[in-house]
């Protein structure tokens, strides 16, 4: 998994008065986030395929630039969604809320670990009650109760019912249609800007201490590697060394030599 491009913190541009802020796309595989970053960042394609890992796009609304990291889903894969808290502003939860009855205790323990990390504690977080078209769709009311939204402690969220899938406009037959976006999406982005913007000074404190507390422990991680490959190397040269050493023994005297643990 690649890790995330540095330096997503909030910046003003020379011309406009505006600022970039770094928002992350999260939630299970198949919830519709990939679908959900198309219809902010305005790219309405047709088919729509499972992000694997991590993609990185820009998005540009009347109120800031937004840099937008859509991590998959899979479980296999959110283990390494907190290796992009650092630099975030702010979350987006996509729930599909038409697999909630079997997938219920799946997205608790998602959303809770989330929330709960102490780099996104106290971040706003914007909770996309996705597929309200299927028919076995939940409720947001539901869906909050659910998966223990309303239970978690020190969290500023805002739900948001949509359906994240665009359709032609029925009423264009020049072609194969406008596709018309779902409203409460948009909505839902601007209520996660505002909530940024509100506490900006401290959330920017926020992610630069972040950020470098989180360089601090890859270097160490990293250290931490090279000293075991470094052991590992040293010990396997030791067994060879010793190895040959017995080989050159005469007939009788050669020693066994104790495998290397």
């Amino acid at each position: 998994l690649p890790l995330p491009r540095m330096g997503c913190s909030a910046s003003r541009h020379d011309v406009v008065d505006r600022r970039t802020f770094c928002i992350a796309v999260v939630g299970l595989d198949n919830a519709g986030k990939s679908t959900v970053v198309n219809n902010i960042t305005g790219n309405y394609q047709g088919l729509i395929t499972p992000t694997v890992g991590f993609a990185s796009f820009k998005a540009d609304t009347p109120d800031a630039e937004l840099t937008l990291y859509d991590l998959g889903g899979g479980s296999n894969i959110r283990q390494y969604w907190s290796k992009y808290y650092h630099e975030l502003h702010g979350l987006i939860f996509v729930v599909d809320s038409s697999t909630i009855a079997a997938r219920s205790a799946d997205v608790e323990a998602a959303l809770t670990s989330t929330a709960n990390d102490k780099m996104v504690a106290g971040k706003p977080i914007l909770v996309l009650a996705n597929k309200q078209d299927l028919p076995d769709a939940w409720s947001p009311g539901e869906i909050v109760k659910a998966i223990g939204l309303d239970r978690l402690q020190n969290i500023t969220y805002h739900v948001e019912q949509s359906i994240a899938y665009v359709k032609p406009n029925p009423e264009d037959t020049s072609g194969p249609g406008v596709p018309v976006p779902d409203a409460s999406i948009p909505r839902g982005v601007q209520w996660l800007i505002g909530a940024i913007q509100k506490d900006l000074d401290a959330l920017e404190r926020r992610t630069q201490a972040d950020t470098a507390a989180w360089r601090e422990q890859e270097a160490q991680r990293k250290e931490e590697q090279r000293r075991r490959v470094s052991q590992i190397r040293a010990a396997r040269e030791a067994s060879e060394k010793a190895a040959a050493a017995s080989e050159n023994l005469p007939p009788g005297d050669k020693a066994t030599v104790a495998p290397q643990t």
